[in-house]
């Protein structure tokens, strides 16, 4: 005998704002048994956690398992954090959502809007009457095999993706962009800042203070030998290694392990996602400082480390609003490590008066390199992470220009995408919210931007201030000069700039 697999039941979860007594929980639960009699896996928060278990991740793990997420729609969902967030993860999942409207009191499109959702059409339960439902489940039908099919594609896309054309050279000026100044206001972010877009390995980039490591919040970085990350990459790179190619100190990773250990707010791991700790870039020797002369990483917990049924696995930040808050954050620990004069370490520990010496020759950061957070193996699209990314930069720049008590310093941020592919959907990104610059406007800013410089010894302990960038191309050395008793003395070879 034949036995026939029940056909599988489409999963809806409901998402609505908790709390406020407007009847939004009431309508909630009114479509919910509706559509529970029409035969429908329907989830609510309300009635459906487990106790005993994490109520983020519950909710989390079955909106991601979900085919259609149902929005209830009123006058105040827009102002549920809860709601944005379970939006966020819809999307980042490839999850349909079908907002359900029960409310007529407020402006639709701009709430839509507001959740970067303004082309999704809604359903109207306003009546909630039976001919209002019948058009519901109707709806459903028509929409609930589509969740299934984009996250095909998403994978079938990812493959793809893995097999994107590299870069064969770095390029960290592709394009320029820059504020828009509608209003004419005198701020440094409209007048001198650049955005970048930048393109291959960061380890290969020159003369850029800061870069930004995606990594996971254990903080352990990629392992060295074992994986091409931009988090091993770095980690190489920053490491003092000889002449044979052997690892000799692993620089970064000792640093990060010891200044986690020395902060008090830090030695918990796993650390919350978003959280940004730096170090300084790597050894003295070191490829990222002698020849790249970059100066900080700053390691941002973009991943969560998750225990799954074969073992543990790593989590990208699915919410929007977690990769515009992981990128204001690293924004952020600019500011911070500017009014520190540089100082990375914890205070009363023998590393911060160390840093406290050397902070008096402290130039602030101008430059900083982010890369595309939660994608590459495992991750998101890049895509789909690069509007949020471009999100979070706009967001920050706004707040400097409306906080005259934060001194800005920076004057060209680098956004960095990995392959030939990823380049266009970042230009379109960044049409939506900067104005492109011409050559000739890029190098107006060039000449206008400030220059930051270092401080060379020489052999004889003659000190010279030379701009920074340049240190690597003037030669300071001894030479000898012939004298008339036939006895030598040293003499100061001049420098010789990179241009001459």
């Amino acid at each position: 005998m034949e036995i026939k697999t029940p056909p599988r039941k489409t999963k809806i979860f409901v998402s609505y704002k908790t709390g406020a007594k407007d009847g939004m929980t009431f309508a909630a639960n009114i479509v919910k048994k509706a559509l529970d009699d029409a035969g429908y896996d329907v989830w609510m928060d309300v009635e459906d956690l487990q106790a005993g278990q994490n109520w983020n991740d519950q909710i989390y793990e079955r909106i991601r398992t979900s085919d259609v997420l149902l929005l209830i729609l009123g006058s105040t969902t827009i102002g549920s954090d809860w709601v944005r967030r379970e939006i966020d993860v819809a999307k980042g999942s490839g999850v349909t959502i079908l907002p359900v409207l029960i409310r007529d009191d407020f402006d639709k499109q701009d709430t839509l809007e507001k959740f970067d959702i303004p082309r999704v059409q809604y359903v109207d339960l306003l009546i909630g009457d039976e001919t209002q439902f019948k058009k519901l489940v109707t709806e459903l039908k028509g929409i609930q095999g589509q969740t299934l099919k984009r996250q095909k594609e998403w994978i079938e896309q990812r493959l793809q993706d893995e097999k994107g054309t590299p870069f064969e050279k770095a390029d960290q000026n592709v394009e320029y962009y820059a504020m828009q100044n509608l209003d004419n206001v005198d701020h440094p972010v409209y007048n001198n800042l650049v955005i970048h877009i930048a393109a291959g390995d960061m380890t290969e980039m020159q003369d850029i203070d800061v870069l930004v490591n995606s990594e996971n919040d254990y903080m352990q970085m990629g392992r060295i030998f074992e994986s091409k990350t931009v988090s091993s990459l770095l980690r190489y790179h920053g490491s003092l290694i000889d002449k044979a190619g052997r690892l000799v100190e692993d620089t970064v990773q000792n640093e990060l392990d010891c200044r986690i250990a020395l902060d008090k707010d830090l030695q918990k791991r796993p650390f919350g996602v978003s959280t940004v700790i730096p170090t300084s870039a790597g050894h003295p020797e070191s490829n990222l400082v002698k020849n790249n002369h970059a100066r900080y990483i700053f390691h941002a917990a973009a991943v969560s480390v998750e225990d799954g049924e074969k073992g543990k696995y790593l989590q990208p930040i699915l919410q929007d609003s977690g990769l515009r808050r992981c990128v204001k954050n690293t924004l952020d620990k600019v500011l911070e490590l500017n009014a520190a004069k540089g100082n990375i370490w914890p205070k009363d520990t023998d590393e911060y008066k160390q840093d406290q010496i050397k902070s008096k020759d402290y130039q602030p950061i101008t430059s900083i390199l982010i890369p595309m957070f939660g994608s590459g193996r495992g991750g998101r699209d890049t895509k789909d992470v690069i509007p949020p990314i471009v999100h979070g930069v706009h967001e920050f720049l706004v707040d400097m220009t409306e906080d005259p008590a934060k001194k800005f310093t920076l004057t060209d941020i680098y956004l960095c995408v990995y392959h030939h592919e990823d380049v266009e959907p970042l230009q379109q990104a960044l049409a939506k919210s900067f104005r492109k610059l011409n050559e000739s406007e890029y190098q107006d800013r060039l000449k206008n931007k400030p220059v930051m410089e270092a401080k060379v010894i020489s052999n004889d302990g003659v000190q010279k201030v030379v701009p920074i960038g340049e240190q690597e191309h003037i030669e300071i050395a001894l030479t000898e000069t012939p004298q008339e008793n036939g006895k030598s003395k040293p003499k100061e070879k001049k420098p010789q700039s990179s241009t001459s």
